[in-house]
C-alpha cells in the first residue's frame, strides 16, 4: 500500500502555488488529491478550471456525496467543508473554522480520521494558520507532513506556523513540490499507526464566539491551541483575535459615525427651535448635546488613529489579498 491520499490547503497567495505544483504531477499518479483553499461564499468558484489548465489529471468539484477514484483531484467548493470518509467524500455546509468555510482544518482531520499512515498533508502560503491543528493530527494518525517552505511562500503565516507546532517530514518550495509529492506517493507505507481519536479537553473561557457570541472552550490537539463554540465554530488564537479586532473595529468606527450623526441631527434641532413657533424648546440645549457628540466623535476618532495598529494590528493589505484571493477563486 502506497501514500494514496494527499490533501492541500492554502490561502492567500495559494492560486499560483497550487497552478505550479499541480502542472509537475504525473497524469498516472496513483493517489487521490484533495484541495481546499480559502474562498468567499459569494465567489463563483473558478479554481477547478484554473488547475484544470495546467494539470494533466481530471480536476473536479465534488459533487455533495462522491465516491473517491485514484488519479483525480477534488476542490473544495465554495462556503462548503470538504470531509473526506473512508472511501467517500462528502461537502458539508456546517459551522465555520476559521472564520471561514470551507477551510483546511476539517479536511485534514477527516482524511487523518479515515486514512491514517496512507495520508499525505502538505500547507501551503497563507495568512493565520488554518490547517496547523490538522496537520498536527495527521502526523499524530502516522501520515506525512509536508510544508512549502516558509522563504518561497508568498503569505508565510501558515507555513510558519505548522513548522513551529510540528515535526514536518519534508519542507520544500513550491518548485520542487511535484516531484517530492510523486516520490511519497509511490512511498510504501510501513508499519501502522494507531487508529484511536483524540478528545481535546480544555476549559470554558470568558469570551464569546465572533461566529454566534456562544462562550468558547479551549481545546488542544497535539500541543497546538485553539477554541470551539458550542455550535462548533473553531478558531486559532490568531484567527479569534483577528475576528474580534474587525468587530472591535467596526463597532467604533460605527460609534463615530453615530455620534457625527447626532452632532447634526442636534445643530439641526437648535436651528429650527429658534423659531418663533417654537417656544416651548430650548436651542441651547441641543447646542450643548451636538458640542457634546462632536467631542465624543473625535475623541474616539483620534484614538482609534492613534492607537489603531496597537489594537488592530493585522495589516489592512494583507486583508484586502486575502480577499481579492477568495474573489478571484
Amino acid at each position: 500500500m502506497n501514500h494514496d491520499i494527499v490533501v492541500m490547503g492554502a490561502s492567500a497567495g495559494g492560486t499560483d502555488a497550487l497552478k505550479t505544483i499541480f502542472s509537475g504531477l504525473p497524469p498516472d499518479l496513483p493517489a487521490s488529491v484533495f484541495v481546499t483553499m480559502h474562498t468567499s461564499p459569494g465567489a463563483p468558484g473558478y479554481l477547478a478550471e484554473i488547475l484544470a489548465r495546467v494539470c494533466p489529471l481530471p480536476v473536479v468539484y465534488p459533487n455533495y456525496r462522491e465516491d473517491i477514484q485514484r488519479g483525480k483531484v477534488y476542490v473544495a467548493r465554495s462556503d462548503l467543508h470538504l470531509i473526506i470518509k473512508r472511501g467517500h467524500i462528502e461537502c458539508r455546509f456546517v459551522t465555520k473554522e476559521h472564520g471561514t468555510r470551507p477551510a483546511i482544518d476539517p479536511m485534514f482531520r477527516s482524511a487523518a480520521h479515515s486514512y491514517s499512515h496512507r495520508v499525505i498533508g502538505v500547507l501551503l502560503t497563507g495568512m493565520l494558520d488554518d490547517g496547523v491543528a490538522g496537520l498536527g493530527v495527521i502526523k499524530d494518525e502516522g501520515g506525512i507532513v509536508v510544508v512549502q517552505d516558509p522563504k518561497n511562500a508568498r503569505f508565510n503565516d501558515m507555513p510558519r506556523a505548522a513548522l513551529k507546532a510540528v515535526r514536518a517530514d519534508h519542507v520544500a518550495p513550491v518548485a520542487d513540490m511535484a516531484r517530492l509529492l510523486v516520490d511519497v506517493v509511490n512511498t510504501e507505507v510501513k508499519g501502522e499507526a494507531a487508529m484511536e481519536q483524540y478528545e481535546p479537553k480544555g476549559g470554558e473561557r470568558a469570551c464569546t464566539c465572533p461566529g454566534c457570541g456562544g462562550v468558547l472552550r479551549q481545546r488542544w490537539e497535539n500541543d497546538v491551541m485553539w477554541y470551539q463554540c458550542h455550535v462548533g465554530h473553531r478558531f486559532s488564537p490568531e484567527g479569534v483575535m483577528l475576528e474580534q479586532d474587525d468587530a472591535l473595529e467596526e463597532q467604533l468606527w460605527g460609534t463615530v459615525a453615530l455620534l457625527k450623526q447626532k452632532a447634526e441631527m442636534s445643530r439641526t434641532i437648535a436651528a429650527d427651535a429658534r423659531s418663533p413657533r417654537a417656544t416651548h424648546i430650548d436651542p441651547e440645549y441641543y447646542e450643548k448635546q451636538a458640542r457634546a457628540a462632536q467631542e465624543a466623535g473625535e475623541i474616539i476618532e483620534k484614538l482609534i488613529q492613534e492607537k489603531g495598529n496597537d489594537l488592530f494590528p493585522g495589516p489592512s493589505s494583507a486583508k484586502e489579498h486575502i480577499k481579492s484571493e477568495k474573489d478571484r477563486a
